[in-house]
């Protein structure tokens, strides 16, 4: 039998499908890293993003911006995982936001 050691061990997985959303941001919570978008007065008309280490949010320029400078009202646009949780409002994670106006 032989045995070899491996220098490198890639996985092809297949792009995951991204869905865009263009609407106001609700409530924006950097403690908690989520950014909820829709109507501020009903829960259950908005959409939770997840924003993790490898969601980038940039401002309408192009640069870099913590999630802490988005407010409510702001329009964005959001590419995120074309799944969603079955709680209210929904939840599915962010991979972009783009900040449309301020």
């Amino acid at each position: 039998m032989f045995q070899f050691h491996s220098y490198r061990i890639m996985a092809f997985l297949p792009a995951p499908s991204v869905s865009i959303l263009t609407d106001r941001v609700a409530y924006a919570d950097s403690a908690n890293q989520f950014l909820n978008m829709g109507d501020p007065s009903n829960i259950g008309d908005q959409t939770r993003f997840v924003i993790s280490n490898m969601t980038q949010i940039l401002d309408h320029k192009g640069n870099a911006i913590p999630l802490s400078s988005l407010r409510p009202g702001q329009m964005v646009r959001v590419e995120y995982g074309d799944f969603q949780s079955p709680m209210i409002p929904p939840q599915t994670p962010a991979y972009l936001i783009q900040l449309l106006s301020d």
